[in-house]
């Protein structure tokens, strides 16, 4: 009957929340608790006085009513906190067209597992291939004219100026290793072990195939290699493996979780996965990334219903998730997560000051 009435109490305040009407519902609860718990209690009390007082016993009842209060005032009871939050990777990596060039090779798929200094793409463009091979002639020629003109006051004893010819050879040596970088830039790397996000193809400007490109398709098909890729697209995001639960708090949760509380987590991609951890770190929402390019619209659209609900929250707990072990368990960035943080156990007389400091306050106003 106990638990029964503190389900349906609970229940209530949730559904008149939602509504805005919280303190009508704290107020049917208040009102459900007191019918199901203080009337039959005070009625059974009154039927011990007066069995008490028939005995001439009265002073044994006091006596246990009392040690009774005291020892349920002092009952520890395990503090439970519910949040919901996302989950994204520890670091990523944006792979960037770096210029306009036309796709040559891909060398990846969706959720691929790379590692450092791997290639993924290799692009091309005529134009700069062509002034890669100018400027390497233009430094031979500058290099080869400096070489001479020393030769020439090296042996026969001439009186010329060194100078111009130096400044000529480090000109065209600067914009000669400038071009070189930015021709190796078509061979896109990875810069950080993980695997990969693939990216929609947008609608580029500019030159492109013939052909019209396929609803939803990513850089890594390889149906695209042969299109232009505009200036600056982004190909793909490099997801490291270690993942972190952002989980956004609110006031009251910031007063009792911190670093090192443990959590228990419930992933909804793999459906129903339930992890163990603890919370590593409190931050301000601030220092928290958000990976707005997620592919998996779904999930994209779930954390960026969570950001909304949880705009007021100004902190956030970071939790450490575990390794995968395939992919097919790991979950996208941006799926939901349901968080249980197991705070530090009150007692009774701890809850109840808290419960009547939050929910009546109302009346104060």
């Amino acid at each position: 009957r106990a638990g029964l009435s503190l389900s349906i109490a609970a229940v209530i305040v949730s559904i008149y929340a939602s509504w805005n009407f919280a303190w009508g519902g704290r107020a049917m609860a208040a009102i459900i608790l007191f019918s199901w718990w203080v009337l039959p209690i005070s009625r059974f009390s009154h039927s011990l006085y007066q069995e008490a007082s028939r005995m001439q016993r009265r002073w044994r009842l006091f006596l246990l009513a009392a040690l009774f209060l005291v020892a349920l005032a002092a009952l520890p009871v395990p503090t439970r906190k519910f949040a919901s939050g996302w989950i994204q990777p520890a670091q990523t990596q944006g792979v960037f067209a770096s210029t306009a060039a036309k796709m040559m090779e891909c060398r990846i798929h969706d959720g691929q597992r790379v590692q450092a200094g791997q290639l993924l793409f290799r692009l091309s463009n005529q134009e700069l291939a062509m002034r890669l091979t100018q400027r390497a002639a233009a430094s031979e020629q500058a290099v080869a004219r400096e070489s001479s003109i020393r030769r020439q006051r090296d042996m026969h004893g001439f009186d010329l100026d060194l100078t111009p010819y130096e400044a000529d050879r480090k000109t065209t040596q600067i914009l000669y290793e400038n071009t070189k970088r930015e021709h190796q830039s078509l061979f896109v790397s990875a810069r950080i072990p993980g695997y990969v996000l693939a990216q929609t193809v947008p609608n580029a400007e500019g030159p492109s195939r013939s052909d019209q490109t396929v609803p939803d398709a990513t850089w890594c098909n390889p149906t695209e290699v042969g299109r232009v890729v505009p200036e600056g697209a982004l190909l793909a995001t490099i997801c490291s493996e270690e993942m972190l639960a952002v989980i956004p708090l609110t006031d009251r949760q910031l007063s009792v979780v911190a670093a090192g509380t443990q959590v228990k987590l419930r992933v909804a991609n793999p459906a129903g996965k339930v992890v163990q951890g603890r919370v590593a770190a409190v931050v301000q929402r601030d220092e928290v990334g958000f990976l707005a390019n997620s592919d998996d619209h779904a999930a994209f659209h779930a954390q960026e219903s969570i950001q909304s609900r949880t705009s007021g929250n100004s902190y956030a707990a970071i939790v450490e998730m575990p390794t995968w072990d395939s992919p097919q368990q790991r979950p996208f960035p941006g799926a939901t997560v349901d968080a249980v943080f197991a705070a530090p156990s009150q007692t009774v007389f701890s809850l109840a000051t808290d419960w009547l400091t939050t929910n009546l306050r109302f009346l104060a106003d």
